[in-house]
């Protein structure tokens, strides 16, 4: 079975992913663009190395419609003939408004696989509605307001083409459980539909964690750590806000941010403002689990004040608590309210800080939380399982006729 899949980049956390596929029988073919792609975010780490599948770079051009695609595209699923080609957003838009690839595609037996996530996706039947309910934000908490006439007639437009794309596909794979309404709407049936989540190499993970116990790393007590790009939305403003209020009560709180990004000066900036800059340590981009392993080790609770996903992984399999609030889908099945972590209220500080507050006056629930946080990765959410489902996944897609 030979797989095709044409991706933005190559994160650290997916290429493990791959190999483990890779290692277990899949024969895999991973395309993607020769230079940075425009379709990826800001400051998202990607590796550079030799791996066990095969990697093709080809050039990304930007289309008509405003969105990249892969220039060789057709030839390369020419010369290479796998029998699943899986594509994600916004690539998939490239296949489906293109009907001679579509029809090559059903003639030569291909089966044409969406992976999303699925994010700030509409139902079909309010495309309008929901981004009044759910208004969307950019990397950079720009308002997306779907007043606007424009914006209005780009959500129907788009229903209306997701409709016709998920009639073009064989199957969708996502990251998350409480999908199956939503592409209901679509008409998608769930015979197509495969849930693979999400995970972090949690079998490195889980090794150096056990050779960083032998050290016996002290914890710092009313400790906080933040994992993730410094970006807008992952509103690491609002947790500085909210840490410089808990330190009046906490003097000897201390927050660790672990991550780079274009926000970093403003946030240096901001903690200095706000007198707290010595008690908040920037870290920088950290990517060997040794290194994050120490800072998650030595600190008592993770908290992700905005968007985020799979950081909430890592640091649930090093056991912290976890104490967030819509991210991007996948904390509802990762974060259990009162048993692994404690929801607040989005973007409300008042409510993040009783949330932190409550967990620093109770270290016997920290250590609860961060238990069950650890339990559900290894018997849950692991790349074990993960990579098991898409295997599992690609064995009924290739099946159907």
């Amino acid at each position: 079975m030979k797989v095709a899949i044409f991706a933005n980049g190559l994160p650290h956390y997916f290429t493990k992913q791959l190999e483990l596929m890779q290692k277990k029988g899949v024969d895999l073919v991973v395309i993607v663009p020769a230079s940075r792609s425009q379709a990826i975010g800001k400051n998202v780490y990607e590796v550079d190395c030799q791996f066990n599948f095969k990697v093709i770079r080809t050039k990304e051009y930007l289309t008509w419609y405003k969105k990249p695609f892969f220039k060789h595209f057709f030839s390369i699923i020419k010369s290479e003939k796998p029998d699943i080609v899986i594509v994600g957003w916004p690539y998939w838009m490239g296949i489906v408004l293109n009907p001679m690839l579509l029809f090559w595609l059903k003639r030569t037996s291909t089966k044409l696989v969406f992976k999303e996530i699925p994010f700030q996706i509409a139902p079909f039947n309010q495309p309008i509605r929901y981004y009044y309910d759910y208004p969307i934000y950019n990397e950079d908490e720009v308002y997306e307001n779907p007043h606007k006439i424009n914006n209005k007639l780009r959500y129907t437009l788009l229903a209306l083409l997701r409709k016709y794309a998920y009639r073009c596909m064989d199957a969708v794979l996502v990251y998350r459980h409480d999908v199956f309404e939503l592409y209901s709407s679509y008409g998608v049936s769930s015979n197509k539909i495969f849930v693979t989540y999400n995970s972090p190499d949690t079998n490195d993970i889980f090794s150096i964690k056990a050779d960083l116990e032998k050290i016996e790393i002290p914890v710092v007590p009313y400790s906080l750590i933040h994992v993730g790009r410094l970006v807008r939305w992952k509103r690491v403003h609002l947790l500085i806000d909210v840490f410089a209020e808990l330190v009046k009560k906490y003097p000897q709180a201390k927050l660790y941010i672990i991550g780079d990004g274009p926000e970093k000066n403003n946030l240096i900036n901001q903690a200095k403002s706000l007198g707290v800059l010595g008690q908040i340590e920037f870290c920088g981009g950290v990517y060997q689990y040794f290194e994050l392993g120490k800072k998650f080790l030595e600190t008592q609770i993770y908290v992700l004040a905005g968007m985020g996903g799979l950081s909430i992984n890592e640091a649930m399999a090093f056991g912290k608590p976890i104490v967030c609030s819509i991210c991007d889908g996948t904390e509802k099945f990762l974060v259990r309210d009162g048993v692994n972590g404690l929801y607040f209220k989005d973007n409300d500080k008042n409510d993040l800080y009783q949330k932190i507050d409550y967990l620093f006056s109770n270290p016997d629930v920290i250590h609860r939380m961060g238990r069950e946080s650890e339990r559900i990765i290894r018997e849950e959410v692991n790349i074990n399982k993960v990579v098991d489902r898409y295997i599992y996944a690609f064995q009924q897609i290739v099946k159907k006729s």
